[in-house]
């Protein structure tokens, strides 16, 4: 039995042998320059391999098609940010968004854009049109940690937490339960950052609760028992995130801590730690 070449090159793709692919599509693109599925499958396995003359590689195979898909422009857009051109890729985005405002990929994806452009009023205006589910709920938590203040984002993470509760159920389901550890513990941030330390530390234990091995957690509660003034708490969590960190994350944690102990406010937890090390 023989196989097509874009057979073989989707086998090669699920093998994760990228270049193997890219070689049977360009063997076939070289005897069918027409062929738009092959030259968009090689334009999206080109994009996946991140290297920048390979990426010019996908752009040139996604704007050589005689009829581009919405999908195609997704693609160009995503190839586009991956070579550091925001400003295109945020343009394609727009038009696709302002053909198809009810399209969640394409909101999804061009509100990522904007939040990574810091263009927070027209993120706003996406959030605002789409359905009240928790992520698009807790995505305007994160606008509005960044835009319009802790106390918006509270509201916004606690709409979303109620809203997960009525889809799953976070007593048993793992999925549902990381989701919400996550929500947890942004909205502690924010609580932290309003010096609502008591409430930061319900949610902080909430969270780790649902996802005891995440080591980040276990780390930003300690400045929050700092916070309350229970030092010897604060060290214990401290130390305990540390231990649970893996070499790249315990790194991060100790600089983390060298900024806190230069900053003052909590440089009795940074010296207790640091003195230690």
């Amino acid at each position: 039995m023989s196989y097509t070449p874009l057979q073989i090159a989707e086998a090669y793709i699920q093998a994760g042998e990228l270049s193997d692919a890219v070689d049977v599509l360009a063997q076939h693109l070289e005897a069918n320059p027409e062929d738009d599925t092959a030259r968009r499958l090689r334009a999206q396995v080109l994009a996946r391999m991140s290297n920048d003359a390979l990426l010019r590689m996908a752009l040139a195979d996604l704007n050589q098609l005689k009829r581009s898909t919405t999908d195609d422009n997704l693609w160009r857009s995503i190839v586009l940010e991956q070579l550091g051109d925001r400003a295109s890729a945020a343009g394609i985005l727009r038009e696709l968004y302002s053909a198809d405002p009810t399209n969640e990929r394409i909101a999804e994806r061009y509100y990522w854009m904007l939040f990574a452009l810091q263009q927070y009023a027209e993120a706003r205006r996406i959030l605002d049109a789409m359905p009240p589910t928790w992520d698009w709920l807790q995505k305007a938590g994160d606008l509005a940690s960044e835009y319009e203040g802790e106390v918006q984002a509270i509201q916004y993470y606690t709409q979303a937490l109620e809203h997960l509760e009525t889809q799953f159920d976070t007593a048993v389901d793992a999925f549902s339960q990381a989701i919400k550890s996550h929500l947890l513990a942004s909205r502690a941030q924010m609580y932290a950052a309003l010096g609502q330390f008591a409430k930061a530390d319900t949610d902080y234990g909430e969270a780790e609760a649902l996802a005891p091995d995440d080591a980040t957690l276990i780390f930003w509660h300690s400045f929050v028992a700092a916070g309350l003034g229970d030092g010897q708490r604060a060290l214990t969590l401290c130390r305990a995130a540390l231990e649970k960190a893996s070499d790249g994350w315990r790194a991060q944690m100790m600089e983390t801590l060298k900024v806190m102990r230069d900053g003052g406010r909590y440089q009795a937890l940074a010296d207790a730690v640091l003195s230690s090390e």
